[in-house]
């Protein structure tokens, strides 16, 4: 593997991949080809996994407002 000097970081295009998996093998999308549910969700997963770390309250309001806009 590569190794990327921090001070570059801002100049690398992050992509982000999600792989699923099932019994006939498995297939990458990139992000954009996640539905708005998924992609809200993982949005999400960051400040919950940042609250369950470090402790405090994290409030969502309307959390099936949030997943699945109209």
């Amino acid at each position: 593997a590569g190794h990327i000097d921090p001070r570059m970081l801002d100049r690398v295009p992050l992509v982000a991949k999600l792989t699923h998996q099932s019994r006939k093998g498995s297939v990458t999308f990139p992000f954009g080809w996640e539905s708005t549910g998924t992609r809200n969700l993982l949005i999400l997963l960051g400040p919950v996994l940042d609250r369950l770390a470090v402790g405090g309250v994290l409030v969502i309001d309307e959390i099936d407002a949030s997943l699945h806009p109209r």
